[in-house]
């Protein structure tokens, strides 16, 4: 006997959307567009591996030094 799911097999009447390898039936954000274009310039830059500008911000949320 299969392992398989007893419902994969059932007619739900309309085309299934796949959303295990999370698919999106909307497209990319318009939003998420623009950010990656405003900042392409950033991709073949290194990463900061201190990240000083992110522990310099959150010091500064915190009121810490």
């Amino acid at each position: 006997m299969s392992n398989k799911i007893k419902y994969d097999n059932v007619n739900y009447g309309a085309e299934l959307i796949r959303l295990a390898q999370n698919e999106n039936p909307y497209g990319v954000s318009p939003k998420a567009v623009a950010a990656i274009q405003e900042n392409l310039n950033l991709v073949p830059q290194y990463p900061d591996v201190k990240q000083l500008e992110l522990r310099q911000l959150l010091a500064d949320k915190a009121n810490v030094t």
